[in-house]
């Protein structure tokens, strides 16, 4: 699996997966537009994900950190590069399920520090659904369903960083959307 950082070097970009053993590989400007990462992806047992994450400095890769994640879901996997956190730093979210109807995809949110490309997973945020960082207004939205009496309906949650940890503070009614 070593030798995909190693072909990695030559291309601007490279995508590489594999579903049994589980393997996810893809280089290039994935968290900044500055410099080139790799990340490598791999399930060493059923149930836990590891994720290594690399930069490259000349003709090397140089290993910046790695993160063991119990609870992998390979059926559900899918790998989306934002900033949640408004550093200017692409973070990483790992979707571990995603539901049927209206979506809800829950999933790992690892930052990832500028400085160092050290990995920090916030667990806080394994029960949120439909992650969405707003930018300019330091938010971050996700979706609930709520039941009632005239079915179901998703609600819009408001989610602001607080000491590094992303609270969900309010319902904001006017992003409602019922089905």
């Amino acid at each position: 699996m070593y030798t995909l950082l190693d072909k990695g070097i030559d291309f601007d970009t490279l995508e590489f997966d594999n579903w049994q053993p589980f393997l996810f590989f893809k280089s290039g400007n994935l968290l900044s537009n500055k410099e080139k990462n790799a990340i490598l992806i791999s399930c060493p047992n059923d149930k836990t994900y590891k994720i290594e994450i690399y930069t490259q400095v000349g003709k090397k890769w140089i290993k910046n950190d790695e993160l063991n994640l119990i609870d992998a879901n390979p059926t559900q996997f899918y790998l989306d590069f934002k900033d949640y956190d408004f550093d200017g730093q692409k973070d990483i979210y790992l979707q571990r399920s995603a539901s049927n109807g209206w979506s809800l995809s829950r999933g790992c949110l690892i930052i990832v520090n500028p400085q160092t490309k050290k990995l920090m997973e916030h667990k806080e945020a394994n029960s949120l659904a439909n992650m969405n960082p707003d930018f300019e207004n330091k938010i971050v939205y996700t979706d609930e369903i709520d039941y009632d009496s005239n079915g179901r309906k998703v609600n819009r949650r408001i989610n602001k960083w607080k000491k590094d940890v992303l609270i969900s503070y309010e319902i904001d009614k006017s992003k409602e959307i019922k089905f």
